[in-house]
């Protein structure tokens, strides 16, 4: 099967992003929202990876697998941009912490949760996107 064309959403996904972040800046320590952000950006660059790589041919398992390890990317980039995140809202407001210890220790501890099921939802994903894209005859 071949890399599917240019995905439609990539730009408008992009510009919401971007939005997102401004009304993102001013919340006081809203652990939700920031990796929610984190969360969207890590998704976002692997779309953009994604995109990049059009136009190869790929066997079912090498799509599969290939949605797998971007999953798993996509997870375990939503925890680090996270914990990125936070520190740079902790450095852009001077007036202390933004979050706590036991919010940073929780992104930590969930990393590897996340990776996984990213993995796991990626490479059901490349299943079912698989038979939606028959290889060319």
């Amino acid at each position: 099967m071949d890399i599917p064309p240019p995905l439609p959403a990539l730009r408008l996904l992009t510009i919401l992003m971007a939005a997102y972040f401004f009304i993102w800046i001013p919340q006081e320590g809203n652990l939700a929202s920031t990796l929610a952000l984190a969360a969207g950006l890590a998704l976002l660059s692997w779309g953009h990876w994604l995109q990049r790589r059009r136009r190869r041919w790929l066997t079912l398992w090498q799509w599969a697998l290939l949605l797998a390890a971007g999953g798993a990317y996509v997870g375990l980039a939503a925890a680090a941009g996270g914990l990125a995140l936070m520190a740079v809202k902790t450095g852009l407001h001077a007036h202390g912490p933004e979050f706590t210890p036991a919010e940073i220790i929780w992104v930590i501890q969930r990393a590897p949760w996340w990776g996984g099921a990213g993995c796991l939802a990626g490479f059901g994903l490349g299943f079912l996107t698989a038979h939606s894209h028959p290889p060319d005859a």
